[in-house]
């Protein structure tokens, strides 16, 4: 046999392999979060061996449901939430949190069940890696009631039910019955999430103002300027398309300004078509508003905003700089499609 027909077979299996190698690296580059669900199913292989492969297994298992979470929540809120989650084991009674190349790292006691260690792994990385900037410059209470709705909006998204229930009961409940300032503001953050304003503008808003201004102190101006504007999401989330909303939908502050333009349903509209609405989105921009978030709900005021997007993108002064699709809910409970995307002046040639 010539050893050119000897080689052939094994040139091609080496060939096969190298490819199936390629496309795994390649996928598995696509798919960070893969690799700590892999590592660990690894680790939990070893966990019987010793204890350093049980708590490994543990903390990959807690990474690997977080951290796809942040970069979901990271993409639609503009990057309120840039880091990732590391777990590192401590003897010590006390959690501690900060953020280390790149990373939010969690250093906490190993609980004795895993929905202990995935309640306090949460809460601690929401600490410091949920508005890393903007929470600097918001009421205490604000912050902490924010952590708390995008906590259990983790634990729902993620579908870790035994996590939800033991933060319900043990943790979220005991404080709210006992401040009720903490209660409202929680409650205010679930109906700014139900519909779809926590992450794609309160988040985006508050985050965005913290780069520009951080490190600078936080002051009694800025702290009472970041409550407003929570209190401004709030009457928003209350009016009704065809409602006039107190105050206009404009906010404009020395660091926060921007408006929201609530897309009117297509009867509305019958007359004058989108015209009310670019004339309206002109005045922003002449009044110094730096973002507008078009919103609209269902089909027919999607395809409408739509329209107003794709009219302002043709001046080539105004750029869209999000656009997030959601699922909320009418009054009845029904779904219904909601599209909030922000548009901004494109920057001059000289910044």
């Amino acid at each position: 046999m010539a050893i050119a027909d000897f080689l052939t077979p094994i040139v091609g299996i080496l060939s096969s392999l190298l490819g199936v190698t390629l496309v795994a690296l390649l996928y598995l580059i696509t798919h960070p979060e893969k690799i700590e669900k892999w590592q660990s199913l690894i680790a939990r292989g070893f966990s019987f061996v010793s204890d350093w492969g049980k708590r490994t297994a543990i903390s990959a298992d807690i990474q690997s449901e977080i951290n796809p979470f942040v970069d979901a929540m990271n993409s639609e809120s503009a990057g309120a939430m840039p880091y990732g989650l590391k777990i590192e084991w401590t003897r010590e009674v006390s959690t501690q949190a900060f953020i280390q190349a790149g990373e939010v790292i969690v250093r906490m006691k190993h609980y004795g069940d895993q929905p202990s260690n995935m309640v306090y792994a949460t809460l601690a990385y929401l600490s410091k890696g949920f508005l890393p900037h903007g929470r600097h410059y918001l009421d205490s209470k604000v912050s902490e009631s924010a952590d708390h709705i995008m906590a259990k909006k983790l634990f729902v998204t993620r579908k870790l039910d035994d996590a939800l229930q033991l933060y319900v009961t043990e943790v979220l409940e005991p404080e709210l019955q006992k401040d009720n300032s903490l209660k409202r503001y929680c409650e205010l953050f679930e109906k700014l999430d139900e519909n779809g304003l926590l992450p794609t503008v309160f988040a985006r808003e508050i985050e965005h103002m913290g780069l520009k201004l951080y490190p600078a102190i936080s002051t009694s101006k800025i702290v009472n300027e970041t409550s407003e504007f929570v209190d401004f999401l709030e009457r928003v989330t209350e009016r009704e398309h065809d409602e006039k909303l107190p105050g206009g939908t404009q906010f404009l502050r020395p660091n926060i300004r921007m408006a929201i333009a609530l897309i009117a349903k297509p009867e509305t509209l019958a007359q004058s078509d989108i015209a009310s609405h670019l004339l309206w989105i002109s005045s922003c921009w002449a009044n110094g508003i730096d973002t507008v978030y078009v919103t609209a709900r269902g089909k027919g005021c999607i395809s409408t905003a739509r329209r107003i997007i794709e009219r302002w993108e043709t001046t080539g002064n105004i750029r869209k700089l999000s656009e997030n699709l959601i699922t909320t809910h009418d009054p009845t409970g029904r779904p219904v499609d909601c599209l909030i995307a922000g548009l901004g002046k494109k920057p001059s040639s000289g910044e």
